[in-house]
C-alpha cells in the first residue's frame, strides 16, 4: 500500500526512512527532533528536521503498534546529527547507536529491548570511544547494515577507514565482513552509504509483486550508466533554470529514465 503523502505543514515536518528503523520482528524506532509540545526542547543552532507530530501520524496511518517513539538528542542536532541515521542504525536484531543520540538513550534502549522481548543485540559507541564531531565527519552510523544468509555485512564510507576512532569501533562490532565504498561525491552532499537506498523488507510474493524492471540488474545498470554519462550536466548554474532548452533537456532525460523502468 502507498499512502498519500502527509500534509505540507510546519507541524507534519517528515524526512522519512532516515529517522526510522524496523528491526525484526517489525518493531519500529521512530525518531523525533521537536515537537508543538515541548518546543523548549528543540536545539537552538539547527532546526530540527522531524516533528513528533508526522510520527504519530505515520504510526497511526499504517497502524502500527510494536513502535518506539525517541527523542533525538537536541544538542547533537546543533552539532550537524541533522537525521537519526548520522548517528545510529539498525538491521534486523542489530542496533548500533552512539550514546548521545537520544534524549535519555539507555531509557530508549530499555523499552526496544522490553517490546523486543530482550533480543535486540546492541552495540553502543561511547563518546570517549568516538565523539558526536567525529560520527559526523566519518558518516560511521549512515552505513548501511545488510544481511546475506548468517553473515552480517557492513558497507561503510571509506572516511570511517581514514578515521582511526571510527576505524576502531568498526574492528570491535559484531561483523562477518566489511566492504569500505569511495562514495566521495554523494558524501560532500551531505549522503552516506545509507542515503543511497530506500530499504523495504519483502516477503517472496511481495517481492515477486512488484515491477520487476524496478528491480537493480546489471543490464539496468548499463542503461543507466550510459543515460548518465551522456545526458546528465557536468556543471549547472542558476542561469540554466532560465534557459527552455535546459528544461525540455531535463524532460527528455526523465522520459528516457522512465522507459528503462
Amino acid at each position: 500500500v502507498h499512502h498519500s503523502p502527509l500534509p505540507s505543514t510546519y507541524d507534519l515536518f517528515d524526512e522519512g526512512a532516515a529517522n526510522h528503523t524496523r528491526f525484526s520482528p517489525g518493531l519500529h524506532l521512530f525518531v523525533w527532533g521537536r515537537s508543538m509540545n515541548s518546543l523548549d526542547t528543540s536545539p537552538k543552532r539547527y532546526p530540527a528536521r522531524q516533528s513528533k507530530e508526522a510520527q504519530e501520524a505515520i504510526i497511526r496511518l499504517h497502524q502500527l503498534d510494536n513502535v518506539v517513539l525517541a527523542q533525538q538528542n537536541p544538542h547533537i542536532i546543533d552539532q550537524g546529527v541533522f537525521h537519526n541515521d548520522v548517528i545510529a542504525t539498525g538491521c534486523g536484531s542489530f542496533f548500533l547507536l552512539h550514546e548521545e543520540a537520544y534524549v535519555n538513550t539507555h531509557a530508549v534502549i530499555e523499552e526496544l529491548q522490553q517490546k523486543a522481548k530482550n533480543s535486540l543485540q546492541i552495540a553502543l559507541i561511547e563518546k570517549k570511544e568516538l565523539s558526536v564531531s567525529e560520527a559526523v565527519s566519518s558518516y560511521l552510523f549512515n552505513s548501511q547494515i545488510v544481511r546475506v544468509g548468517n553473515s552480517q555485512i557492513l558497507i561503510a564510507p571509506t572516511e570511517t577507514e581514514h578515521s582511526p576512532a571510527a576505524k576502531k569501533v568498526i574492528d570491535r562490532l559484531p561483523i562477518d565482513k566489511v566492504i569500505f565504498v569511495p562514495i566521495n561525491q554523494s558524501m560532500k552532499n551531505g549522503g552516506g552509504p545509507a542515503c543511497l537506498r530506500l530499504r523495504l523488507s519483502l516477503t517472496p510474493d511481495e517481492l515477486a509483486s512488484i515491477r520487476q524492471n524496478v528491480l537493480f540488474t546489471e543490464p539496468l545498470y548499463e542503461k543507466l550508466r550510459k543515460c548518465i554519462e551522456s545526458e546528465y550536466p557536468e556543471q549547472f548554474t542558476l542561469a540554466d533554470l532560465l534557459d527552455e532548452r535546459f528544461r525540455k533537456k531535463i524532460e527528455e532525460t526523465t522520459l528516457s529514465i522512465s522507459s528503462f523502468l
